[in-house]
């Protein structure tokens, strides 16, 4: 059994003159989930598609467990993959119950005893368990969800797809039921594939995170790593609030507008780097105070979300940048600070 589960290798889809998914390459250990994160209409739908079978590549290749699904003249119809897709509106059948619904995803694979034991087992993995009976529209939708989700694992699938499957939920039940299902598709042990073009869903759900611009994939990698060190700028201001401030560095070092600080990346001369907000670091700076470390800044605004907040800062020197700070009492607009620099810069060739 080969333990690369999807295996895409320059695949290409055009619709018209219009070209969705470019030269595109992208591989997935089995029992791995993965996000697909990219701006509306950047192609990640279309992939999801092509490995469902729903669409075939105008070049390339596509495997799933080591088997040739599209490419060099072959084309496995959707219902010959082993493959499970959980649409955006669920696509539940309302006249059937949640059993029935489940069951139809066994349909001309299990019958009988052996079919009912399987809706049985899977409704208590997504625990749906004592919702047997109830019709779609007698459910919440987190509960038609993790239907739509029972009734894409019942058969075993080698993958499931997941088409940004809580776009239709309230903000408070999204978060529940995403985590709710990253552990129901842990449990099954599933391979998964998740489209979203919310940084959020895609960072607290997914194992690694392709991120993909224009039909093809700019960078994939653990959540941490694509938002600590994104492999272009273009990343970078996707995945995330991001300071850009010019400089120049050499030997590890950046000097820039908030002094000389410790430097990563690849590039040396002029470059601009990037700084996250909450590695910029903040003191108060009374009046006429010099400021011994860091350099000066004035706090022109204030946003306040609980867990934290983000300041917007004018540097004496002209640059305006953010900075990220914990929960508690914060600076308010007109107040002076210090800004000091925790961690490192990242830096990029200037354009």
């Amino acid at each position: 059994m080969s333990e690369t589960m999807i295996r895409i290798v320059g695949v290409t889809k055009s619709f018209g003159e219009v070209e969705a998914v470019r030269a595109l390459n992208l591989e997935l250990r089995r029992g791995k989930l993965l996000t697909l994160l990219g701006p509306s209409g950047c192609g990640k739908t279309t992939v999801l598609r092509l490995l469902a079978g729903f669409e075939s590549p105008d070049a390339g290749e596509i495997e799933i467990s080591g088997r040739l699904v599209a490419g060099r003249g072959v084309n496995v119809p959707p219902e010959e993959r082993r493959v499970g897709m959980v649409f955006q509106d669920y696509a539940l059948f309302p006249h059937l119950s949640v059993a029935k619904n489940v069951a139809y995803g066994l349909k001309g694979v299990l019958r009988g005893k052996k079919r009912d034991a399987r809706v049985a087992e899977v409704l208590a993995l997504t625990r749906l368990a004592g919702l047997e009976d109830r019709m779609p529209h007698e459910l919440s939708g987190g509960q038609q969800q993790r239907v739509a989700l029972a009734r894409a694992l019942a058969p075993e699938p080698l993958l499931v797809l997941l088409d940004e499957p809580f776009s239709n939920l309230d903000a408070a039940l999204r978060a529940e039921v995403r985590s709710e299902m990253r552990e129901i598709l842990g449990a099954a042990g599933a391979t998964a594939v998740f489209v979203t073009h919310d940084q959020t869903e895609a960072f607290s759900f997914a194992d690694e995170v392709a991120v993909m611009f224009d039909g093809t994939i700019a960078q994939v990698a653990p959540p941490e790593v694509l938002y600590h060190y994104p492999a272009t700028r273009e990343v970078a201001e996707f995945v995330g609030e991001a300071n850009f401030v010019p400089g120049t560095a050499e030997g590890g070092r950046l000097t820039c507008a908030l002094g000389e600080v410790p430097a990563c990346g690849e590039c040396a001369g002029r470059v601009e780097a990037m700084l996250r907000p909450e590695a910029l670091r903040l003191r108060a700076l009374p009046a006429g105070e010099d400021t011994k470390t860091g350099v000066g800044a004035t706090v022109l605004a204030r946003e306040f979300y609980g867990h934290d907040q983000l300041l917007k800062l004018r540097l004496d020197s002209g640059p305006v940048l953010c900075s990220r700070l914990g929960g508690g009492p914060g600076f308010k607009p007109g107040e002076r600070v210090a800004v000091e620099v925790r961690g490192h810069a990242l830096v990029f060739p200037k354009p």
